[in-house]
């Protein structure tokens, strides 16, 4: 905050404190070139304005808290800062007012004025920053996490992911379109995370403005996240296994179709704990 000799004791206050700007029933009146003026509230309009009883003069608040330099040296020409203005008569028109509002001091200040709000309300610019980012990796989560959930879906009921052959094609989303919709021959994926974009904010705006590269709706990608779901899968099997007392292991194979034989393993997992239970199961 800057600190001016010259003002009164009421004129020093915090920046957080709004401008100085009193009612009175009547205003002091000095004579000012042929006649007795007063100030007038009217002027209260500037929203910079600040009047000072005690010198029945008008200051810049903003330039008196604002200011990017707080010398007095620096404002002893500028008497909206140090001094007060006080010529009534001239207030009303293009005067020393005026000159001021355009000075490229005031403006300073109040981008300094505006910038110290934003900050107050938001915070610093790089808090700003951190939150934006922190929302950014919440919102990345959500949709990865809806696109494993979907997949999940699909595998547990036992239907295709997508159409094959000549049948599958995805249609472009049309952004302008209140509601999402990949087109007929889209798969059970793509329709899926069509029908939840529909409900859910987050989802339909990366599906629509989110980038091309990173909505993850590829068949590539649809690949890769259900491999690194079977990989936990497997990942979470094996460490039951180490941690049991016992474990047998059943495997067996079989063809497909397409005369390709299939190995197919089965782990069974046995410690005190669930063998004390299947006993007493038995002998209730």
């Amino acid at each position: 905050m800057h600190v001016y000799q010259s003002l009164p004791v009421q004129k020093i206050r915090s920046r957080n404190c709004k401008p100085v700007q009193p009612i009175l029933e009547r205003f002091p009146k000095h004579k000012d070139g042929d006649r007795f003026r007063s100030f007038n509230s009217k002027l209260y309009h500037f929203k910079w304005l600040e009047y000072s009883v005690s010198q029945d003069s008008v200051f810049c608040y903003y330039c008196r808290h604002f200011s990017e330099n707080g010398s007095i040296s620096d404002y002893k020409c500028d008497i909206f800062i140090v001094a007060g203005y006080r010529q009534w008569k001239k207030c009303y028109g293009k005067s020393e007012k005026e000159k001021h509002l355009l000075s490229f001091s005031h403006c300073k200040a109040v981008a300094n004025y505006e910038a110290y709000n934003s900050t107050l309300e938001k915070g610093s610019v790089i808090s700003q920053i951190r939150k934006e980012h922190a929302i950014l990796i919440k919102e990345n989560r959500h949709y990865l996490v809806t696109l494993c959930e979907i997949l999940l879906t699909i595998v547990q009921q036992k239907i295709g992911v997508r159409e094959s052959g000549s049948l599958f094609r995805a249609s472009a989303i049309d952004i302008e379109s209140e509601s999402i919709d990949y087109g007929p021959h889209s798969g059970n994926f793509l329709s899926l995370l069509a029908l939840v974009g529909n409900h859910d904010e987050v989802i339909a705006r990366r599906i629509r403005h989110g980038p091309g590269n990173a909505k993850y709706t590829h068949h590539s990608v649809q690949n890769a996240l259900l491999d690194i779901m079977a990989d936990e899968v497997k990942n979470k099997i094996f460490e039951e296994m180490q941690a049991a007392e016992y474990f047998a292991i059943l495997a067996d194979d079989t063809k497909d179709l397409s005369k390709k034989e299939q190995l197919s393993i089965a782990g069974v997992i046995s410690t005190m704990e669930t063998f004390m239970k299947n006993f007493y199961a038995l002998k209730n």
